[in-house]
């Protein structure tokens, strides 16, 4: 009899105890991704230990005490937001947010926040979800997260691409020459025309948002599309100001602090710029006739090269990268921001082997030793203006600079037979500077004609 009664006294308080409380429920979504489900948000009752995430779907679900409450919404890389709520026993009410970057009004809370939607793995997942492409995406949540620096190391990440040294990045089992290039959606000019697209290793993920790649064809590519299309989104305006300044030294052990040697003609070429240093001599030009052979005393003074290299050690790598960026509020519900980052990294290489033709019997007929030293730069700049006002326009004008530059000294030293008669050995010195820049301007803008005035 006193087990019954315990239970039946059990069962009523249960009873009693469901019916003083209330349940909170609602979605929770991204403005910035056209209000898609926003999955792992944070929903808790502030001043307690009630709390939630949301699941794949946005939504979350809270039990709570009868009474009066305040929930807080909060996400990674957004600012809180509190909504007060009164619950009554028994009761289920829905509240939905959506949260988003930039500034906006939502009843009467202000939310800016600092990070864009498309930098983190959820929200790119969602995206690649809904495309009608098939694509695949990296973001630079993931990125940073990886290790990752240069958006050739990014785009090996994904599956499907391969990395092979000195030839770049493969797609379904085509390299640089069948692939795209893309920033921002617009197509990216490379300064070699038997190419689609510039070495991915010469861009740094410092400027990059999100990458996109497209192994398949859809209607925003060319005829001659073969490989995949590589779309890079630029870092978006920020909405409260920064400042990032790095440095960074590296440390070859074949080459730092060893005797290297580089073919120096120009000042700047420390910084990877030849100036008019390397430029043919005033007296080729357009009407010197065919076939002109100089005689050996214009020759001397024709060109300011020579074929002994300059003796140096080599010094560490050295990189550094500079970010600001800023927005200022304007009257009547505008804005306008900007974003400006420089990016400089050099390198110093050095390789020994050996160089050995054979002929059909096995006998070499060029045996050499073989040195090479390779000192290269890297280079990049973007400068971007955003303009816009809330729910009407949005306006960005991007300004993208690539440089880099190879100079390279080779020397082999051994046997040649056609060359028996001379006594010593065979001695060979190739030296070659490259230096490819690509410059990018662009405008892009969105307008809304449907949305309602602030």
């Amino acid at each position: 009899m006193r087990i019954k009664f315990l239970f039946i006294t059990l069962f009523v308080c249960t009873i009693a105890l469901a019916q003083s409380k209330g349940t909170i429920t609602g979605v929770l979504t991204d403005k910035e991704a056209n209000n898609a489900t926003l999955p792992f948000a944070n929903a808790a009752i502030k001043g307690t230990t009630i709390g939630t995430t949301s699941d794949e779907t946005g939504k979350y679900t809270l039990t709570v005490a009868a009474g009066n409450h305040t929930i807080v919404f909060s996400f990674l890389g957004y600012e809180n937001v509190e909504v007060p709520v009164t619950v009554k026993a028994g009761e289920t009410i829905t509240i939905n947010r959506a949260l988003g970057s930039g500034s906006y009004k939502l009843e009467d809370v202000v939310v800016k926040a600092s990070a864009g939607g498309r930098e983190k793995e959820s929200a790119l997942l969602l995206d690649q979800k809904k495309a009608v492409e098939i694509k695949q995406s990296i973001g630079a949540q993931e990125m940073a997260r990886k290790g990752v620096s240069t958006v050739e190391q990014g785009v090996a990440k994904l599956s499907g691409v391969s990395k092979v040294e000195d030839r770049g990045i493969f797609i379904r089992g085509l390299d640089d020459r069948y692939n795209y290039l893309q920033i921002n959606g617009l197509n990216f000019v490379p300064s070699d025309p038997n190419l689609k697209t510039i070495p991915l290793n010469f861009i740094p993920t410092d400027i990059v948002r999100n990458i996109d790649v497209y192994k398949t064809f859809n209607t925003s590519l060319f005829q001659d599309f073969a490989g995949a299309s590589i779309n890079i989104m630029t870092k978006d305006i920020s909405s409260k100001p920064f400042t990032k300044f790095s440095v960074s030294a590296g440390v070859n052990g074949l080459a730092t602090m060893k005797d290297f040697r580089t073919a120096d003609e120009g000042g700047g070429e420390f910084l990877g710029y030849s100036g008019d240093n390397r430029n043919l001599p005033t007296k080729f030009n357009e009407n010197t006739a065919l076939g002109y052979e100089a005689s050996p005393s214009e020759s001397k003074d024709l060109f300011n090269s020579s074929w002994t290299p300059t003796e140096t050690k080599a010094p560490l790598a050295f990189g550094t990268s500079i970010t600001n960026s800023d927005t200022f509020e304007l009257q009547r519900d505008r804005k306008i921001g900007y974003i400006f980052n420089v990016n400089f990294s050099n390198n110093y290489l050095t390789q020994t082997g050996k160089r050995r033709n054979v002929n059909s019997e096995g006998t070499a007929f060029k045996d050499f030793e073989l040195s090479r030293w390779e000192y290269s730069t890297q280079k990049s700049a973007l400068a971007s203006i955003n303009y816009k006002k809330t729910d009407r326009y949005n306006h960005f004008l991007n300004l993208i600079y690539l440089q880099n530059s190879e100079n390279t000294v080779r020397e082999f030293v051994g046997e040649n037979i056609d060359f028996v008669t001379i006594d010593k050995p065979f001695f060979l010195r190739d030296s070659k500077y490259v230096e490819n820049t690509s410059l990018g301007l662009q405008q892009l803008g969105s307008f809304f004609f449907n949305s309602k005035k602030q």
